[in-house]
């Protein structure tokens, strides 16, 4: 299993198997931490060896710094089919929608399949100027 992609952005979408991804970024900035409601979207895309077909379960974290979570666990899963000449590879995206964020910092979002850990990226949170 290997994580090729796994982004922030401003919008997402799979298009049967092609991903499309628009506005990549690291740095959210909030003009008035009262009243953010952010929208955005995290998009992976993961490849697989010929020995892991089956059902994979994956799931989203998105913590603060202090390791507090930012919204509940994201989960789902798909399917990935037996291949037989090359490793086949699966795109997920997520659109969250009135995401808060109270106060500046670093925030991280954490990617999991089958409950095993694969990657995890941090991202900042400024207040707009």
């Amino acid at each position: 299993m290997d994580v090729q992609i796994l982004t922030l952005c401003d919008f997402a979408e799979d298009f049967n198997g092609k991903m499309c991804i628009t506005g990549t970024f690291d740095t959210l900035r909030v003009a008035d931490f009262s009243h953010n409601m952010s929208t955005f979207s995290i998009a992976a895309r993961v490849a697989f060896d010929q020995g892991e077909a089956g059902k994979q379960e994956f799931s989203f974290g998105i913590r603060d710094e202090e390791g507090k979570d930012l919204v509940p666990e994201m989960k789902g899963a798909f399917q990935i089919g037996e291949r037989h000449s090359f490793m086949g590879a699966s795109n997920i995206v997520l659109t969250l929608n009135g995401v808060s964020f109270h106060r500046p910092g670093i925030y991280f979002v954490s990617f999991s399949i089958n409950q095993s850990h694969l990657k995890a990226i941090a991202f900042s949170v400024e207040k707009a100027l």
